[in-house]
């Protein structure tokens, strides 16, 4: 086995060029080491992918959850709103789950920017009675609404 990793290696051409700089290190590397097929055209485009990707990751944002209407708020009612008004209102909600035995929605979209404005928020919970109707409700925003 060891003599045809030796035998496919010494297959490749010759890392170093002759004249160059590494040739004149190469008797310090070991021989199977000279024959890998290395060339500098990958590495510069693995340098160019990476300079765009982080470039890319460093001017852009990230949302979470979906936009609703802000407006829409004004419309819930304490008592009078049911989850079926909602859904047509606001759409899905983003997290479901129970508070005190009282069933809860949130929506929510988060804006989030790595540089700029970091985080730009706006989210509606709710909380129903037993007969699926809006108990209490709390809005946030800090964005332009």
């Amino acid at each position: 086995m060891h003599r045809d990793l030796l035998a496919t290696l010494r297959a490749f051409p010759p890392l170093t060029r002759p004249g160059s700089r590494w040739a004149r290190r190469a008797d310090l590397a070991p021989a199977a080491l000279n024959t890998l097929p290395v060339s500098p055209a990958p590495l510069a485009r693995l340098a160019v992918v990476a300079a765009v990707a982080l470039a890319a990751v460093t001017l852009s944002c990230a949302t979470i959850g979906n936009r609703f209407p802000p407006e829409n708020v004004a419309r819930v009612k304490i008592g009078e709103t049911t989850k079926a008004q909602l859904l047509g209102d606001f759409g899905l909600p983003y997290r479901r789950g129970i508070e005190d035995g009282d069933s809860t929605w949130t929506y929510v979209y988060y804006k989030v920017r790595l540089f700029g404005e970091n985080l730009r928020t706006r989210d509606l919970y709710l909380r129903f009675d037993p007969d699926g109707r809006v108990r209490s409700y709390t809005y946030n925003s800090n964005l332009d609404d």
